[in-house]
């Protein structure tokens, strides 16, 4: 009987454990070497960043693994290559129903249009996004993690990304005090 026991309190504690990752196969507070050992080799392994080339929806994304002193901080998706007028949209909204559904339904803005010129032109989205025309923000929350997925231009350049990060002041400290040793280094060398 006491065996039993034994046995079950394991599995229950293997099991929560399996369970329990923060992001994709990944625990915030990890270390490098344990990212690379469930997320596998990088393809760019330096500085502060761990990162791969992923896809998702069949659309390239480099992720990278953000870490301030060999601790897992933060991670985010940014968008490689260049979707055209209604592929951007779907994307957008193809990542929005995956969230949603591992997180709840988002707080934040949605698709929102600053200037209506390309608004009736589905072909011309990206265009819109580009320009500084339209933008997106969706925001979800986890149990131990925050997302944001956001899309943005201006000067016909975007940023399309989906960031994490952990809802643990500690981590979030971590992630302030890097950001600060960045902004201190590039001053220094003024």
């Amino acid at each position: 009987m006491k065996k039993l026991i034994i046995l079950l309190t394991l599995m229950v504690m293997v099991t929560g454990v399996v369970g329990a990752a923060d992001f994709r196969d990944v625990n915030w507070g990890m270390t490098r070497d344990e990212v690379i050992s469930r997320e596998g080799t990088p393809d760019y392994n330096q500085g502060n960043m761990v990162a791969y080339e992923v896809e998702l929806f069949d659309t390239t994304f480099a992720l990278g693994f953000m870490f301030y002193e060999n601790t897992l901080t933060n991670a985010r998706y940014m968008l490689m290559g260049d979707p055209v007028g209604t592929e951007y949209k779907q994307l957008i909204e193809d990542l929005n129903e995956g969230l949603t559904k591992k997180y709840g339904e988002p707080d934040g803005r949605g698709i929102v249009w600053l200037d209506d010129y390309y608004k009736h032109k589905p072909s011309k989205f990206h265009i819109a996004v580009k320009s500084g025309e339209v933008i997106a923000q969706y925001e979800y929350e986890g149990d131990t993690t925050e997302v944001l997925l956001g899309v943005m231009g201006q000067g016909y350049e975007d940023q399309f990304f989906v960031m994490y990060e952990p809802k643990n002041p500690k981590y979030k400290r971590m992630i302030e005090q890097r950001e600060k040793e960045k902004k201190g280094k590039s001053e220094s060398q003024l």
